[in-house]
């Protein structure tokens, strides 16, 4: 990943007056900006007229900085009407410090003239400053259409893409003579600047450039950015009025992206009930399985089996949480704690889940504490201690997945959700072929997973909490993808939350304890209509 090292800090820069510039005699109606570069960023002042030797400008721009000094280098354009630029001069300053300062940036010769600046630098040094950043930015180039044949000759182009956001730069593979290239490029990047902007080059093997495109990501929005999309090239040569010698349209040639923008969280205040409210943990570290042959908890309850196996312990567990929480509502004699109405009025609305993540946190908590005292209220405190301690051994548990017999019984399950559970996959494949993982089968297995370990769960809820699942978590263009990595990280998002140990048994154990249900859901989306999708929302229900 690429970040920046060093500190972390501001530039802001005001380009205030324009001063001894030379006329343009040749062009009364031109205009003059000023280019800035600094730490591998590059931007422009507005537009403005210039009145005989002078310009007022009185425009700020702002970068990130890493360095406690660097310099920055000014350059004068003039634009003509016509939108040309002819470059008035560029000189480099050094800026830092973090006093403001006042500077008067002297034109080299034959353009003598000055450009007047107001510099404001707040560098701090930090241990890690992505800490710092706004959010993280996975890119993926992923193939080219309609590139032009090689100038003089006609063979397909040998290619490969230069990327540049901000400061950083890279190359992916070069593909030798491809019309269509498949470059399958993933970068990912550490956002500082809300005006970077990626830059994209499709070059050829002698580094000449064939076009060129360019992708704005909305990094303001607090719930992120995903999108795939094609991006039309503007071909060198071509787009200059050259004739091309591909036998394709110059404008046909385009490059494929996807892209997704996650913003990063900000920190809850010390003491902050909301920081229990977030829907993931951030460990802040990637823990690491020891060399020891496995995790044994001090209190091992194996939850997830009695939730789905014992229907006494289940509804016990429900009715002591309907017990347990109340709401407040106004009545004639003021405000009166009322119980919930039902189990889905309090995830609802008590406890406000909307992604699975949540729901199974609040839910476990509740049924852990019911093991341990009888009772199913914990701390904000303890709740949070819980939730790290789960999110901990989720991530060590991983490792298991890779396990081959955990792979085997990842398999069958994956037979029974695509197939039915056939005993000779291939000839089944043959027959009828693979079930596809859209957002309505997805919807259907995740209702009856759901309600498998949550009881009273509705299947309306169900399906509401699985469509913002599948928008957050499993979408990803997953009617284009396999499905087989869809589904499979859907299990082991599953096993890796109940499972207790860093065992394969538990792990193998758990995969076939929910087979029946995803069995059940296998028949139940065998029911619905891919034409009707009002059938989609109905469901068989889960004991």
């Amino acid at each position: 990943m690429a970040v920046c090292a060093g500190g972390f800090g501001s530039a802001k820069v005001k380009v205030t007056t324009l001063q001894g510039l030379p006329e343009a005699a040749d062009a009364p109606d031109s205009s003059l900006v000023v280019k800035l570069l600094f730490g591998g960023r590059t931007k422009r002042t507005t537009l403005v007229p210039q009145a005989g030797s002078e310009a007022q400008v009185n425009c700020v721009v702002q970068f990130p900085v890493s360095q406690a000094q660097a310099a920055l280098e000014v350059e004068v354009l003039r634009i003509s009407e016509a939108g040309e630029e002819a470059s008035l001069g560029k000189a480099p300053v050094e800026i830092g410090g973090s006093a403001k300062q006042t500077l008067s940036v002297a034109l080299p010769e034959p353009n003598i003239g000055e450009v007047g600046l107001e510099v404001e630098y707040d560098f701090k040094e930090v241990s890690d400053p992505t800490e710092n950043s706004l959010g993280k930015l996975e890119l993926e180039v992923v193939k080219a259409k309609a590139l032009p044949a090689e100038e003089l000759a006609d063979i397909p182009v040998t290619s490969y893409v230069a990327v540049e956001l901000g400061p950083f730069s890279a190359k992916t593979k070069t593909v030798k003579e491809s019309a269509n290239p498949f470059y399958n490029a993933l970068y990912e990047y550490e956002i500082f600047d809300l005006e970077d902007e990626c830059q994209f080059a499709v070059c050829d093997d002698s580094g000449k450039v064939v076009g060129r495109c360019s992708l704005t990501v909305d990094f303001t929005d607090s719930k992120g950015a995903k999108a795939a999309e094609w991006l039309r090239l503007n071909l060198e040569g071509a787009s200059a009025g050259e004739e091309s010698t591909s036998s394709e349209a110059p404008n046909n040639a385009e490059i494929f992206v996807r892209y997704k923008f996650t913003p990063k969280k900000k920190k809850a205040a010390e003491g902050d009930k909301k920081a229990v409210d977030e829907d993931d943990i951030d460990l802040g570290y990637v823990p690491v399985i020891t060399g020891e042959i496995g995790f044994i908890p001090d209190i091992r309850f194996y939850v997830w089996q009695s939730l789905l196996e014992d229907r006494s312990f289940r509804n016990r567990v429900v009715a002591k949480i309907l017990q347990s929480f109340t709401k407040k509502e106004k009545k004639a004699m003021g405000m009166v704690e009322l119980p919930y109405s039902s189990m889905d009025d309090l995830i609802e609305n008590g406890w406000k889940c909307k992604t699975r993540l949540r729901l199974f946190n609040k839910f476990r908590t509740c049924a852990h504490q019911f093991v341990v005292d009888g009772s199913v209220v914990v701390s904000p405190e303890e709740e949070q201690k819980l939730w790290q301690n789960w999110k901990k051994y989720a991530v060590m548990r991983q490792e298991i997945a890779k396990d081959f017999k955990v792979e085997k019984a990842l398999k069958e399950l994956y037979n029974v959700v695509m197939l039915g559970g056939s005993e000779n996959p291939e000839t089944e494949r043959k027959g009828k072929g693979e079930k596809r993982i859209t957002k309505k089968t997805h919807a259907i297995f995740c209702q009856h997973l759901y309600r498998a370990f949550v009881p009273d769960l509705s299947g309306k809820l169900a399906r509401k909490i699985a469509a913002e699942d599948f928008n957050r978590y499993d979408a990803e263009a997953c009617e284009n993808s396999e499905n087989h990595f869809l589904f499979v990280k859907l299990l082991k998002d599953f096993a890796g939350f109940w499972c207790e140990t860093l065992t394969e048994f538990e792990y193998r154990t758990f995969l076939n304890s929910i087979m029946p249900v995803l069995a059940n859901a296998y028949a139940d989306t065998t029911k619905v209509s891919a034409d009707d999708p009002k059938k989609a929302k109905r469901g068989s229900k889960v004991p």
